[in-house]
């Protein structure tokens, strides 16, 4: 069974300081970041639509709702990141490294992780009985 893959925009908005957009509570729909370092933040509610983010490095980051339907995270380190509650739906993870992830309440649907690090992360899934 193969995920369905992200719905993406030709034409993305590209983003060139992502943390300077991220707030306490922030939406954000059809952007292209590229080389981002994001550090020391917490956000309360983050919702990311169609989007495309690659090559990012997050630092101490803690996203506590997170909401994330077609994106495409690629050669990002991910490593740490605390998400406490996150629902994910049409999502690549292209060469990224997440070790140690914590992410303790999760909906997911249609995720790839390909050549993707994973070790040491926590993730519980929720899922719906059929």
């Amino acid at each position: 069974m193969n995920p369905k893959k992200p719905n993406l925009q030709y034409k993305l908005n590209k983003i060139d300081d992502l943390q300077s957009i991220l707030k306490e509570e922030v939406s954000i729909s059809q952007i292209h970041s590229i080389n981002q370092t994001l550090e020391s933040i917490v956000i309360r509610s983050l919702s990311i639509k169609e989007s495309k983010i690659d090559n990012i490095t997050m630092q101490d980051v803690e996203l506590r709702d997170c909401s994330l339907d077609d994106i495409v995270f690629s050669k990002s380190d991910l490593s740490a990141l605390r998400v406490p509650k996150i629902s994910a739906d049409r999502i690549e993870f292209l060469s990224c490294r997440m070790s140690g992830i914590q992410i303790y309440e999760a909906t997911l649907k249609d995720l790839l992780f390909k050549d993707t690090k994973l070790d040491l992360s926590l993730i519980h899934i929720y899922c719906k009985s059929w």
